[in-house]
C-alpha cells in the first residue's frame, strides 16, 4: 500500500512545476506565412510591430513583406510598391527610425548577378501603403553577396564578409545614414530620394583595418555592445569557426577574444541578440549537415561562456 505524498514533497512539486523556463510556444494569427528560412527581420519592433522580408518558403523563394503585431500575435501581409527588390535570400536589414535598409541576398536565379544595391522601405505610410526606394549611390560599389552581417553604430551601417557565387568575404563595408536625405519628425526618419547631408549623394566606405581581420566567411552573426561589432561562428565551406571576434571602431582594430566556459560547437546560420552584455546564440548548422536546437550565452564583460 503506497502512502500519500507529504506536505513537504507537495510544496516541493508545485514549486518545480511553477518553475519559469526560459522557452514558451506562442501561437500566431491564422495568416502564417511560415515556416520559412533566411529571411530578414527588424531588429525592434516599429509601432510594436516587427517586419520580415524575403526568404524561402515552400522552396520559393520570396520577395513578401509582412509584420507580426507583437502583443496580439497577428501575422499581417504588406503590399507595397515602388523599386521593389527582386526575391532573395540570405540578405540583411536593419532599422532606421521607421525604414527598413535592405542589402544583399542570394538571388532566386543563380545565374544573375548578385544584387548590390541598398532598398529602403519607408513604414511611416498612411493607410498602410508603402514604398520602396533604392537611392543612387556615388563612388565604387562593394561586391553583392549573401550570408554577411549588417550592424548599425549611430548613423553607420557596417557589413562585414559573406559570400558570393566564387568566394568567402571578410571585408568591412559600411554606409551612413546621414549622407541619406532623411529627414527627423517625431522621432522618426523620413526618407526622400535626392542629395543628402552636405548636398552629396551617399557613398559606400571601404575599410582597412589596422591589424588583420578575421579569417572570411559567411553564416555567422554579430552584435552591437558599446559601440563595437561582436561576431561569432560562421564558414569557409570548409572550416566551421565557433570563434569570437570584437572590432572596435574608435581604433579599427579587429581582436580574436579568449573565451572561457563552455565553447559552443562551429557551426553556420544561427540566429544571435543581445541582452544587457550577454549575447545569445540559438541553433545553426554544423559541418556535417544537421542543425542545432542549443541556447548558448556568451557574457562580454567576462568573456564567459555559458549553455542552457
Amino acid at each position: 500500500m503506497s502512502s500519500s505524498p507529504s506536505p513537504s514533497s507537495s510544496s516541493t512539486k508545485s514549486k518545480q512545476n511553477n518553475k519559469t523556463y526560459p522557452w514558451s510556444q506562442k501561437k500566431l494569427s491564422s495568416f502564417n506565412p511560415f515556416p520559412r528560412y533566411n529571411l530578414s527581420s527588424s531588429q525592434y519592433t516599429i509601432n510594436d510591430k516587427l517586419y520580415l522580408f524575403g526568404g524561402i518558403s515552400h522552396d520559393k523563394t520570396t520577395n513578401d513583406v509582412f509584420t507580426i503585431e507583437i502583443n496580439t500575435l497577428n501575422v499581417l501581409p504588406v503590399f507595397s510598391s515602388g523599386a521593389i527588390p527582386k526575391p532573395r535570400c540570405l540578405h540583411t536589414q536593419v532599422n532606421v527610425g521607421a525604414n527598413l535598409f535592405v542589402f544583399g541576398g542570394k538571388l532566386d536565379n543563380s545565374n544573375e548577378k548578385l544584387d548590390n544595391d541598398i532598398y529602403i522601405l519607408d513604414t511611416d505610410a498612411k493607410d498602410m501603403k508603402f514604398v520602396w526606394s533604392k537611392p543612387s549611390m556615388s563612388g565604387s560599389l562593394p561586391d553583392g553577396r549573401y550570408g554577411h552581417t549588417s550592424t548599425l553604430i549611430g548613423t553607420t551601417v557596417y557589413i562585414f564578409g559573406g559570400q558570393d557565387y566564387m568566394n568567402h568575404l571578410n571585408d568591412l563595408i559600411s554606409f551612413d545614414i546621414k549622407n541619406f536625405k532623411l529627414q527627423k519628425k517625431k522621432n522618426k526618419f523620413k526618407l526622400s530620394l535626392g542629395k543628402g547631408h552636405n548636398n552629396v549623394l551617399p557613398s559606400w566606405s571601404f575599410i582597412i583595418p589596422n591589424n588583420s581581420p578575421p579569417p572570411p566567411r559567411s553564416g555567422h552573426v554579430s552584435c552591437v555592445y558599446e559601440n563595437k561589432i561582436y561576431i561569432f561562428g560562421g564558414s569557409d565551406g570548409d572550416t566551421y569557426y565557433n570563434d569570437t571576434w570584437c572590432y572596435d571602431i574608435q581604433e579599427n582594430v579587429w581582436t580574436e577574444l579568449s573565451c572561457i566556459g563552455y565553447i559552443p560547437t562551429p557551426r553556420e546560420y544561427h540566429g544571435a541578440t543581445i541582452v544587457n552584455d550577454v549575447m545569445y546564440i540559438f541553433g545553426g548548422r554544423v559541418k556535417e549537415g544537421y542543425e542545432l536546437g542549443d541556447l548558448c550565452a556568451f557574457r562580454i564583460s567576462s568573456k564567459k561562456k555559458y549553455i542552457f
